[in-house]
């Protein structure tokens, strides 16, 4: 189950990694675009962060459970 689900979100963490780097390096085009809010603010972008991983583990927790309880020896077997 833990393999599953480390599969699934390393792309999600490279991708939130890289995410964050494009958005402060872009803060001049996004401060145009945000009312209100600085545009490399520490509190949105976590909150953006926690929402998206969460989603991420939501998505992936089905087939990592479903992973987690099938037979090893019936999965090497291929029946």
């Amino acid at each position: 189950m833990a393999l599953v689900l480390r599969q699934a979100l390393a792309p999600v963490a490279l991708g939130l990694a890289a995410g964050l780097g494009v958005a402060l390096a872009a803060t001049r085009y996004l401060e145009t675009l945000l009312y209100g809010v600085r545009p490399n603010d520490p509190a949105v972008l976590a909150a953006a962060c926690v929402v998206i991983m969460a989603a991420a583990v939501a998505a992936a927790l089905g087939p990592s459970l479903r992973a987690g309880q099938a037979d090893p020896v019936e999965a090497l077997r291929g029946t």
